[in-house]
């Protein structure tokens, strides 16, 4: 049996790949998501590339907490809790920041 030290080193390390996961994802998606707009042109192809990664990013997910599960199922369960968590942090940074300058020309 392994000693707790060792499984919560193992817990940090799935929730930091989690954590690590989601930023990767949310930046990809990001980035994905601001080439569609209504000036760039090629929308059919962009929504192509949309979904193909989303795809591919479910995909790695899957095989994260697969990995995880082998392990032990309080470990997937911290890679998804980790990754929900940072997501939830990204959305609602990446809203203020689109938010901001609207509010700076309301007031001006």
């Amino acid at each position: 049996m392994q000693s707790a030290t060792v499984r919560v080193l193992v817990g940090i390390a799935w929730a930091l790949v989690g954590a690590l996961w989601s930023l990767v994802s949310f930046k990809w998606l990001s980035s994905s998501v601001e080439k569609i707009g209504p000036g760039t042109g090629g929308a059919e192809r962009s929504l192509a590339q949309l979904a193909v990664s989303k795809f591919v990013r479910l995909i790695v997910l899957a095989v994260l907490i697969y990995f995880a599960l082998r392990m032990d199922v309080i470990y997937a369960i911290i890679l998804v809790f980790a990754s929900t968590l940072s997501r939830w942090v990204q959305v609602i940074s990446y809203n203020r920041k689109l938010n901001h300058p609207k509010q700076k020309e309301d007031q001006t």
